[in-house]
Parts: C-alpha cells; structure tokens; sequence
C-alpha cells in the first residue's frame, strides 16, 4: 500500500538531509521500538530513536524537523552546547556526526578507533567543548579541530563510568563510577578530584541551574536521592518513595521523574514529596527553557509543561517510531517506511 503525505522537503549542506514536519503526524502501524535518547536545551528538543535520522523541535515540540544520516548510521547519544555545537554518536565510536549550527548541516568524522564499545553518554559543556564517555575511558572534543583527546581518569581495576554530566556555562565536568564515586574536573578533564563516595549504583545524574547536581542511588530496594546545591562540595540525601530512573529539575524546588515502571511523578518542594500522575506514564523527557520541559509517553505523543511537569498537555501526535527508514533521493523525493510494511511518499 502506498499513500502520500504532504511534507516541505529540503537538501541541506553536509551529510544530512532535512525536511520540515508539521505537528499531529501519525505514521498507522505498530510501535515496536522505544525512543532510545532524548536531548532538550533553551533553544532545541532532539529525539534519537535508534534509526538512521533523528527528530528535532526548536519550538518545544510543536512542530518537528527531520535529519536524516547517510550512510545508515543507528544514533544512539548525543549531546549539545550553549554556542548551538551538536555532537552524536552510533553504537560506538568508529566515527561521529558533528554540526556547529543545531543541525543545519552536518559532517561526518572518522575517529580512527576501533571496536570501542558502546557509549556511555555525550556531553556539551562550555566553549564549545564536548566530553565523550565510554566505560572506561573519557574523550574531549576541541571546538577548533575534529580530533579527540583520551583523557587520564582517576579509575582503580574494573572500576568503570556510568553517568557523565557537566555545567555548560562554568564548565565543571562531572562523571560517577560503578563503584559509587563521584569525580569532577574545573579544568576540562585535565585533573579530577573525587568529590563523593556513596557506595551505590546510580541510575540517573543530572545538572541544572549554575551550581545544582542531583544523583539518584539505588540498593537493593532502596532508593536515595543525592543533591548539591554548590556543585558537590556538600551534600543532603533523601529517601525515594519510587525506584527513579530519570530526573529533570528545572529549579530547586521543582521537576519531574519517572520511576522504573514509566510512572510519572513531579515535585514542588525541593524533591521532599512526589506526586505521582495517575493518567499519565513517560517514555523519556527532558526539561528546555525556565520551567518548561516536554515528554513522551509509551503511546508516542509529545506532551509540554510550562509548570516543571505538574501539569501537561498533549500538543503531537507524532509518533516518531513507526517509521522504519526514510530515504531520500536525488531528484529531492523521499519515501518512509512503517513498520507495518506501507511506503509513504513525502513530498
């Protein structure tokens, strides 16, 4: 079956290709794949959903672009600055996707690294840097050239990286440890000092503000919560009421989590109490600018806040994957594949 949807399609410079998608398109078929990483800044919302292109929204989710990679290239990470520098990643780190103008263009660099393994998370941080963390090794980007700098790490035996964060403004680095440590760097990876040591695996780490880290602990069955409100020189720890996989706060006081379970809770009084959402669950989320923040439930559509997640609306009905592939051709016409097996021509 072939049907025709009606999208404004250009060729951009570099190695991706873009086109323009209005909000509420829905693609009929099954979903059998999650969204695989979200990224969201003051200016942009990316989705990554482990295919050879990536949406991207600079209007909080209203309306999305298209960028699609070629040769087929599975993102899984990426990350982005304050001076609109977007990095992404594969499934390693054979080569990676560099673009100075949020996805305007992009080029492709070969790294000259071989089986890498899989990426652990892709940073932005201040000037433009970008901070690349595979288990047990960390890379820095420069602004001014396309090499990649191995970093020495603060690592003992089979310790290895498990989350990476970082101040884009200040630019303090920030990474913990399967063992429960915490490291931070002021001056760009060249030295690290251990910060914490909780003991604990962490599932989620996140900054926010220009001084505000928050990490959260799981143990067995316990879950803490772990902030700083002055980039870790001191430290409270809570209990969780819920086994928290993904926080985002946007002040101090306010934000929203997801538990294990995809439930979705938010708080008003500095993480002390959660409400839980009794009709809502989230895929992934991420918070933009102020307090607002979208996310994305199981069902695919693109929900916004403009109060931290205590209230939502559904404002999409993209549901971005169901389309398999997306190929674009030389006489500018392109085509999608569902996963149900229909064609859809776009042009």
């Amino acid at each position: 079956m072939k049907r025709n949807i009606l999208l404004f399609v250009f060729m951009l410079a570099g190695f991706i290709q873009a086109q323009w998608l209005p909000a509420n398109v829905r693609f009929s078929g099954t979903a059998p794949e999650s969204i695989t990483y979200i990224y969201g800044d003051n200016k942009m919302v990316v989705l990554l959903i482990g295919t050879n292109y990536l949406y991207k929204s600079f209007d909080n989710g209203v309306v999305w672009m298209v960028d699609w990679f070629d040769p087929a290239e599975k993102q899984t990470k990426i990350g982005g600055t304050e001076g609109g520098h977007l990095l992404s990643v594969g499934q390693d780190l054979v080569k990676y996707y560099f673009s100075t103008n949020r996805g305007g263009s992009w080029k492709i660099v070969k790294t000259g690294l071989q089986n890498t393994g899989a990426i652990v998370e892709v940073k932005g941080s201040r000037n433009n840097l970008f901070f690349i963390a595979l288990p047990q090794k960390l890379y820095r980007k420069s602004p001014i050239n396309d090499s990649l700098l191995n970093l020495t790490l603060p690592l003992t035996g089979n310790e290895t990286i498990r989350n990476l964060a970082a101040f884009k403004t200040s630019g303090e680095i920030l990474f913990t440890t399967s063992t429960g440590r915490v490291f931070r760097s002021s001056n760009d990876g060249t030295d690290w000092n251990e910060i914490a040591n909780f003991n604990t695996i962490f599932s989620t780490f996140e900054t926010y503000g220009n001084s505000n880290i928050v990490l959260v602990g799981i143990k067995g069955s316990q879950t803490t919560l772990y902030s700083s409100t002055n980039k870790g020189i001191t430290w409270d720890s809570l209990s969780m009421p819920f086994s928290c996989v993904e926080i985002h706060m946007t002040t101090p006081a306010r934000g929203f989590a997801k538990a294990f379970t995809n439930e979705l809770y938010y708080t008003v009084d500095s993480m002390k109490t959660w409400t839980k959402h009794q009709s809502l669950k989230m895929l992934r989320g991420c918070t933009t600018s102020g307090e607002k923040g979208i996310m994305i439930p199981p069902s695919f559509e693109v929900n916004s806040t403009s109060n931290s997640g205590e209230n939502w609306q559904q404002i999409s009905e993209l549901n971005t994957n169901l389309a398999k592939a997306i190929e674009i051709l030389a006489d500018n016409s392109a085509y999608a594949l569902t996963a149900s097996g229909e064609t859809l021509s776009i042009r």
